[in-house]
């Protein structure tokens, strides 16, 4: 998505319109009938013309923003239906340029106007009610950015299909699963080497009929980079944009990681260069504990066990350094 509207696109505009009850408002440089407006109290308008008789828009669902179909005359023209999306929160204007910019692209990409006013908002919603409104930690950030790597690079090239198996943000056990295999994703930025924490004593345990894969991303956070968690949502919405289902359940996934397109700007300034990856067999001479490390079991009162790993210890268990030489289960 770009940052179409922003808040250099106002300045060509009053603060609030001179007339009551009328709106000033300005052409959007390549969609005809589109225009940004701000009404008599300040409020800020998108306006985009639709067809006489075009299905009526009315959304009123959506925190600090509403939407209708109604007629309007806008720029010493006659009276015409535009479907009209307002800011009703004046502390708002950052997240309505965001929506705005969002309904936009849609349009721009030959969507049609309701539809992508329809689908930005409900898809926006889903981000408002569920993400907390700190955001991401870095920790949970470089976190996020190693399961969307392995997604983006590793596993949509085989088809897009592949995001069904992304599970970690629904709490699985581990990030990927299939009927026979789990793989585990993990970024580690540490300068000794593929060192990892791991959180729990069951998130190395192989599944009982299966096999378990742990992905290694070694990252160094750098501003001059070209990855960030945004710039790959940004390509594996892409990848998926001809499938609305697909895409729809990617950003839910996202939701549940705890990711909005609200912290975007803010993320977007945490970049990461690759340094390399790997992809390991979880099996005899990895280092790992599970239950079966404790004779009798984990010892009674033991709450929770976190420990670091050192994956350089096994380099006879990595199958591959390369997405190209990665195979799905059959």
């Amino acid at each position: 998505m770009t940052n179409e509207v922003s808040t250099e696109s106002w300045r060509s505009l009053p603060e609030r319109a001179g007339t009551f009850a009328r709106l000033s408002a300005h052409p959007i440089d390549g969609i005809q009938g589109a225009f940004l407006a701000v009404d008599h109290d300040g409020g800020r308008h998108l306006l985009i013309e639709v067809a006489a008789g075009a299905p009526e828009v009315r959304d009123e669902r959506s925190r600090g923003i509403r939407a209708m179909t109604r007629p309007l005359a806008v720029a010493d023209e006659e009276e015409r239906p535009f479907i009209d999306v307002v800011s009703t929160n004046v502390g708002g204007h950052d997240v309505f340029n965001i929506v705005a910019s969002a309904v936009l692209d849609a349009v721009r990409a030959g969507g049609d106007a309701a539809e992508a006013v329809s689908t930005t908002l409900s898809r926006w919603r889903r981000f408002w009610g569920a993400v907390p409104p700190s955001g991401l930690t870095p920790d949970q950030l470089s976190g996020l950015f190693g399961e969307l790597w392995f997604l983006c690079i590793w596993l949509l090239p085989h088809g897009a299909d592949g995001l069904r198996h992304w599970m970690g943000p629904l709490g699985a056990r581990h990030d990927f699963q299939w009927p026979h295999l789990a793989i585990e994703a993990k970024a580690t930025a540490s300068i000794r080497g593929h060192v990892h924490r791991i959180n729990g004593i069951d998130q190395l345990e192989t599944p009982l009929d299966g096999t378990l894969q742990l992905f290694s991303l070694r990252i160094r956070e750098e501003a001059t980079a070209a990855n960030s968690v945004v710039t790959l949502i940004s390509r594996i919405e892409t990848e998926l944009a001809t499938d609305s289902e697909l895409l729809d359940q990617f950003e839910t996934r996202l939701s549940q990681a705890g990711y909005s397109p609200l912290d975007r700007d803010r993320y977007a300034e945490m970049r990461f260069r690759v340094i390399n990856e790997r992809l390991y067999v979880v099996a005899e001479g990895f280092p790992r504990l599970t239950p079966a490390s404790f004779a009798g079991g984990v010892p009674t009162g033991i709450e929770r066990i976190e420990y670091e790993i050192d994956l350089d210890v096994c380099p006879q268990l990595i199958l591959t350094d390369s997405p190209d030489d990665f195979r799905l289960p059959d």
